[in-house]
């Protein structure tokens, strides 16, 4: 205890220290306090006339989903400029093309290299698409059975229903059957953090710990030389560093609803492996330059192979065993 004591006031008087706990600090609040995280790009649409269903269709997105463009050359730019993961024209002629029975090439989509979203808008505004085709098949129903009635009634009773039908929810359930209260985007301030504090907390145990370890000369062993100054150091700068992480944690979740206790103990844990894996590194024969590079080619895997705007693993399942070797991906195995 007295040798952990005083490796952790030596390590809280050194200015190096207290930089890198503010800013672990500053990015955890930052992250989790960001009201967006976990925001798509949205999709531009743009509408080729002025017909009675695309402007219901365009009523309906006037939300940060979607870009609303007033101009083709207005919506080519939003997609040019990375403003619109993708976007989706709809075409002249819809009401003529809903009488008529047929929605053939009633939309095109446009994309770019950066658009990975596309699939998922193309069925949002699908499902648009095919909310105000209801009326038409309802007035096809009704003739098919010898009824008469008019398509501006039928449009009248299916906004007036509407109006009465409470929004579609759902509970989200893990695969174990708990309840998810996590907020959306919860993976974006946690790989951050993640992968933030594998560099820090890396660089600072080889870059400083080992070097000062080395330097100090006892009398005894290598077991005893681990255990009475690499082990107390080790755990005590490891508690700083995770004590400004979760305070930061603390300050984010005034501003973003989340489960507060199981980040938090997600986070008290990543720093115990970390914190025993550094312990590990720092006692191989391998030189600092040699494990300084390690910690950062693994941090540049991690900024690719963990979830940050979107999980990569979608596309190529196969990088999620991957990215398993990957030590900031830990943190979401906990």
């Amino acid at each position: 205890m007295r040798n952990f004591t005083l490796f952790l006031a030596h390590t809280l008087r050194m200015p190096l220290t207290w930089l890198l706990l503010v800013v672990l600090t500053a990015l955890s609040a930052i992250s989790f306090g960001y009201s967006n995280v976990h925001h798509n790009l949205p999709c531009a649409v743009f509408a080729e006339d002025d017909s009675e269903t695309a402007r219901h269709i365009m009523d309906g997105m006037q939300s940060d989903e979607y870009l609303i463009t007033d101009s083709r050359e207005a919506f080519m730019d939003a997609i040019r400029r990375g403003k619109a993961d993708c976007g989706i024209i709809l075409k002249a002629g819809l009401d003529e093309r809903m009488e008529s029975m047929d929605l053939t090439d009633c939309a095109e989509m446009w994309v770019s290299p950066r658009t990975s979203l596309e699939r998922m808008y193309g069925l949002l505004v699908s499902s648009r698409i095919y909310n105000e085709f209801a009326p038409y098949l309802t007035i096809r129903a009704f003739s098919d059975y010898g009824y008469s009635i008019t398509l501006s009634s039928v449009k009248e009773y299916f906004l007036n229903i509407r109006e009465e039908i409470t929004p579609l929810t759902f509970t989200i359930t893990d695969i174990d059957g708990a309840p998810v209260n996590e907020a959306p985007g919860i993976d974006l301030p946690l790989s951050l953090i993640a992968i933030a504090s594998w560099i820090a907390f890396g660089f600072y145990s080889i870059g400083v710990l080992r070097r000062r370890a080395r330097s100090i000369t006892l009398r005894f062993g290598r077991w005893q030389r681990v255990q009475k100054v690499q082990i107390p150091q080790m755990l005590g700068t490891g508690l700083c560093f995770c004590i400004s992480v979760l305070a930061g944690i603390l300050l984010g979740r005034l501003l973003l609803p989340f489960a507060l206790g199981r980040v938090l103990l997600k986070a008290v844990l990543y720093f115990l492996i970390l914190t025993v894996l550094l312990l590990l590194l720092c006692e191989t024969p391998l030189s600092d330059h040699v494990l300084i590079c390690i910690i950062a080619l693994d941090a540049s895997l991690s900024l690719v192979l963990c979830p940050l705007f979107w999980d990569i693993t979608a596309y190529a399942p196969w990088l999620s065993y991957v990215r398993m070797i990957s030590v900031p991906y830990w943190i979401f195995l906990l």
